[in-house]
């Protein structure tokens, strides 16, 4: 049975200006073929990733309600890397600039 991993990377002003997202993502990356994995970042609100092969690219969702979280898609926030993973592999390599100009310190 494969690990099965769901990975939350804050990507607050602080957290990005110190390197801990750039690190986080780096370990993520460093996962088995093996593995399942999904991903959301997450500052003042929530960004779930739909991590889909058959998409060109992963597709953020926000959830600005941090009081009351939900999954705003029901599949493919979790996958197995074997099968897509070039998806999980551009969106921790994105994930550091995606949000270098947060000005959220939430």
């Amino acid at each position: 049975m494969p690990a099965v991993f769901f990975f939350l990377i804050d990507v607050s002003m602080n957290a990005v200006q110190t390197g801990a997202t750039g690190g986080a993502c780096s370990a993520i990356s460093r996962e088995g073929p093996r593995t399942m994995v999904g991903v959301a970042t997450f500052d003042s609100s929530i960004h779930f990733y739909n991590l889909k092969h058959a998409l060109q690219q992963p597709l953020m969702f926000i959830v600005p309600d941090v009081q009351d979280v939900y999954t705003p898609i029901q599949t493919d926030v979790i996958v197995q890397l074997s099968e897509c993973r070039q998806h999980p592999d551009l969106l921790l390599e994105s994930i550091p600039t995606m949000f270098q100009n947060n000005k959220t310190v939430d």
